[in-house]
Formats: C-alpha cells, structure tokens, sequence
C-alpha cells in the first residue's frame, strides 16, 4: 500500500521554543508527530472559524476518521475527503482547550496574553497584572464605579468591553508617592488601575525551559510579618526563612491565581535552590530546606549570576535595575524619587536571607545596588517564573 505523511501542527508551548530557535538561544531541535495516510482514509474537512471578542475560533484542519484525535493542518494528498460544517456549531469546539493545536483564542484573550508572546529578542508577555492607573477620564471611571459584582472575572479584577480593571483604596503607605504623570497620591482614596499583559525577561533557557523575570516591579509586599523567631514543625523558623515566608505563600496563592487565571499552562513547578550557597556565604544560618514553586523570587546569588547579565558584585548596575508599576507606588514601594536616569526605579526582595540577622533579607536598591532590608518592612515585588516549552 502506498503510504505518504503530513506534519501535525507543533501546538501553542512549540510557539515559544521556535520563536527562540529563530533567535539563536537554543540549539535543540525537536521531532513533529506524523500521521500515516492511506488511500482508503475518511477526513473530515472543517474550514477555520475566525475568533470573535467573546468567542474563540479554530485552525482550518483535516480530522481522520480512522483514528480518533489525529488531525492535519494540510489538505491530504490520499484518501476520501467529505466537507463537515461548521466546526464552531459542534460539540467538540466547546472543548477545546488552550494547549489544543486546533484552538485560536478570542481576540480579548490574545490582547491578555493567554499564551506567552514574543516582544524582543528575550523579552515576552505572558499574564496580566494591575499596573498603570486611570487619571483624566471622568467618564471612564464613573461607569467602572458602576460596575457589580457579576462583572469580575476568574481573577477578581472587573471586565469592561474587553479589558480588566482593578480597584484598590490607598492606605497610609501611599503618603508621599506620586503616579508617572506627578500626581501625588493621595491616602484613603480608591482608584482604578488597568490590567496589562506581565512583560518578562529571559535570564535562561534550554530545549525545555525558560527562567524568566518579570521586567517591572508590580507589586509591594513584605518578605514576612513576624519579627521573632516561631516553632513550626518542632523546628525554629526565623523571620527570614524563605519556605515559610509569607511572600512565597502570596507569590503562589494569590499572585498566580489573579495574574495566569486566564491561562497558566506554561508555567512549569520549579525546585527552588534556597540552600545557603544561594546566598551571601556558604554557611548562612538563615537558609531554609528546597521549595517547589509557580512563582518565586530569585536568589542572591542569581542576581549575581553574570550568564543572566547581571554584574558579578553587589555594587551599583542598570543591569538590576527595575522600574516600579504605578500599582505598587499606590501600595507604598520604595522607589527613585529624583529627576535622574534611575527615577521611578524600585527597590525589590530577592529570596535569600542575610547571614547577619534573622529579620535581614537580601533585596535590590533602585540604583541596582545589593542591600539589605528588615522582612516585616515592605519592599517590591518582582516575580519570576520557569516557562515550559
């Protein structure tokens, strides 16, 4: 019998690895799966459905009915071709999820980055994360103070004719912050903020994986609440014990649950190095015991790291440099106030506790300097994540 083959469709998570093979930052190819064809095989053609604002489309395909599953992206140049319909009317396009090859999503989810996309040569956008306030649009914000609660989403933010918004009220934290435009901000006053694609910084990558960190300050948090040392587990935990932080807690419960909830496929568990050699001496009592994370803060030693383009000192470099979101100022983050070239630049926590004290905890200065700060004091948030590919 003669026999030809066609190349399945590589799927969403290929995206990222060609886009990075395209770039030169990996060199591992990968194989496609291939579907057998014969003469006697029954396809069923399904003609590409586009994607609407609130409904998703499908890839123009090809559907054996041979073999349940298998599909091709190219007309078959054997077999018995009949004409199926309308793709979007069956039962089956409603299941489709967003790893499946056939799916294109809505065009609101493509504008929120459901799937990561490509910005720069190591830059992407994956996520959504409050960021920049609304100022200067009465009409705007009237209708947003309209808004009831059936207008949240999965993440807890409000929909409005296809873009997500935050509402916060300002505590005394915001005293003395300013938004980018000089505004100052003021306390006890509630503001709208708008939900933008996370940009993310490439730091590494493989054939498998990237580590990637957010490119923005988004958020102020402290490292951890408690100034003493507490017993968990018939074990002494310091303040500055990362495992049983409360931003690591935060960072994989609250963080990813708002920032992915449209989609979170991509984002791998990562073993989280916390031993001491992560930090600023190899015999720090502070270390905590390995993680297994979503999300999690990079270390000491990462920020160091020069194969991530960081400078191999604790001193003064742009390489570290991050600027604040608009959101965090409105939470109170520490952030470059005078007019120079690392204004509204924010200071931000790595995971690593200093070896001094048990409250002291490695975070990055506005001016990109290493430092140190106490853990029950608030400073920014910049998270990373592993990327599968």
């Amino acid at each position: 019998m003669n026999r030809k083959f066609l190349f399945l469709s590589l799927g969403v998570s290929s995206t990222l690895l060609l886009a990075l093979l395209g770039l030169g930052l990996t060199k591992n190819a990968f194989s496609s799966v291939r579907a057998s064809l014969s003469e006697t095989t029954l396809w069923k053609h399904y003609a590409a459905v586009e994607p609407t604002e609130n409904s998703h489309g499908s890839k123009e395909f090809w559907a054996s009915c041979d073999v349940l599953g298998q599909h091709v992206f190219e007309e078959p140049m054997e077999g018995i071709i009949e004409e199926a319909g309308d793709f979007s009317t069956s039962e089956y396009f409603d299941l489709l999820a967003y790893g499946d090859d056939r799916y294109v999503p809505s065009l609101f989810e493509s504008r929120n980055a459901v799937y990561p996309e490509f910005t720069g040569k190591r830059t992407f956008t994956y996520g959504l994360y409050p960021q920049n306030v609304i100022y200067g649009d009465a009409a705007l914000i009237a209708t947003l103070n309209g808004l009831g609660e059936e207008s949240k989403g999965p993440n807890g933010w409000y929909l409005y004719e296809g873009r997500y918004y935050a509402k916060m009220t300002t505590g005394y934290a915001a005293s003395g912050q300013r938004f980018d435009n000089g505004e100052s901000i003021s306390v006890k006053k509630t503001y709208w903020f708008v939900c933008k694609p996370i940009e993310w910084n490439i730091l590494s990558v493989s054939s498998e994986e990237a580590y990637a960190l957010s490119s923005m300050v988004l958020d102020a948090k402290a490292y951890d609440s408690h100034t003493i040392n507490r017993t968990i587990d018939e074990k002494t935990i310091s303040p500055n014990n990362y495992q049983y932080s409360e931003i690591r807690q935060w960072l994989n419960e609250d963080f990813f649950s708002s920032a992915f909830a449209l989609g979170n496929a991509s984002i791998k568990t990562t073993e989280v190095d916390n031993s001491a050699k992560t930090t600023d001496t190899g015999t720090n009592p502070y270390a905590s015991e390995n993680t297994e994370d979503k999300v999690f803060l990079p270390s000491y030693r990462d920020y160091m790291n020069v194969d991530y383009g960081f400078i191999n000192s604790e001193g003064v470099t742009s390489s570290r440099t991050s600027k604040s979101s608009e959101w965090s100022r409105a939470f109170g983050v520490t952030y470059e106030k005078a007019d120079n070239v690392n204004k509204w630049n924010g200071n931000y926590w790595t995971r690593s506790p200093k070896s001094t004290y048990q409250r002291d905890v490695h975070l990055v200065e506005s001016d990109g300097m290493i430092n140190g700060g106490y853990s029950n004091y608030e400073s920014g948030v910049r998270p990373a994540i592993t990327l599968g590919l």
